[in-house]
């Protein structure tokens, strides 16, 4: 966590002598650990205002996709020059320095390009969401889900501005009085209606959040949380992520499996199921890559090999 990975005494010391080296470790810092704390993140965000603040300044567009220099100037001077931090709203500077400061980190990642899963393990997988669908309760991953859901409907600054909360205020922030339509629309349907509502041709985000989550309810061992745009960059184990909107032309909106700091991107055919094998088979915790590929080889009596082979 962030307070753990750059502590206080550390951020005074930064403050002391404002630097481009310490101003560079808080923006790693920043990007790299999630927090709880809205407050001590933008403390640590004027901290790295302080060292940029000089110079020209232009103030960006309220759509513009890029931040360049003089831009971030700007955003720092808007820190360095409010001293209380707005704790109750979706801090919207903070959000589109974080924003530019992933992309700039995430473009420079090596990539390739994934080879389409076979229609078979489509096919598999199809069969494996609806019956956990069936029997899933919801229970365990329920809400971790839906709030990945409702991440899906932010943009990406308002999104970067959260921190590890439930999503609700910034949906509120963003829809005003349609807030409620959002988050109902999402409780409308029952868990044994989930896998309706994926489409395995799309690379619409949604339904990899659905299906990650229905595999963690029915699969131990198997991380289902979808990161989002910056949110890849917390992530320490191999990853399902959704790029939407984010990074302008540099990144398109796609899937695509994490691991490290290398991007492994859905290919147009069978993207959803693409990217759930390959995340499957760098996540030895679970047997879902067992699921997909060799059902066979999966423990007697477990009910996705009786869902697959019975």
């Amino acid at each position: 966590m962030l307070v753990a990975a750059f502590p206080p005494r550390r951020l005074i010391a930064a403050a002391e002598a404002p630097s481009a080296s310490g101003a560079a470790g808080v923006a790693e810092a920043m990007l790299l650990y999630p927090t709880t704390n809205k407050r001590y993140r933008r403390e640590m965000a004027q901290v790295w205002a302080l060292a940029i603040s000089t110079g020209q300044w232009s103030e960006p567009g309220e759509h513009l996709e890029r931040l360049d220099g003089a831009h971030m100037a700007w955003a720092a001077r808007e820190l360095v020059g409010s001293a209380k931090p707005p704790i109750a709203d979706h801090d919207p500077v903070i959000g589109a320095v974080l924003v530019e400061l992933a992309t700039r980190k995430i473009v420079e990642w090596p990539t390739a390009m994934l080879y389409p899963a076979t229609p078979e393990v489509e096919g598999r997988l199809r069969v494996l969401l609806q019956r956990c669908a069936e029997a899933a309760q919801m229970q365990k991953n329920g809400d971790d889900m839906l709030h990945t859901l409702l991440r899906l409907k932010l943009r990406p600054r308002s999104l970067a501005a959260m921190v590890i909360e439930a999503p609700y205020e910034a949906i509120n922030a963003a829809y005003g009085r349609s807030a409620n339509d959002v988050v109902g629309d999402l409780l409308k349907t029952p868990p044994d209606g989930l896998a309706d509502l994926i489409d395995y041709s799309s690379m619409a985000p949604e339904g990899a959040a659905i299906a990650g989550g229905l595999l963690c309810e029915m699969f131990d061992g198997t991380p289902s949380s979808l990161a989002i745009n910056h949110e890849v960059l917390y992530r320490r184990v191999p990853t399902i992520t959704a790029f939407a909107s984010f990074g302008g032309v540099c990144i398109p909106d796609t899937l695509a499996v994490c691991d490290g700091p290398l991007l492994l991107m859905a290919p147009a055919t069978r993207p959803l199921a693409t990217v759930i094998a390959e995340w499957a088979r760098r996540t030895p915790g679970s047997n879902v890559y067992l699921a997909l590929t060799e059902p066979i080889l999966l423990p007697p009596g477990s009910l996705a090999r009786r869902w697959l082979l019975e």
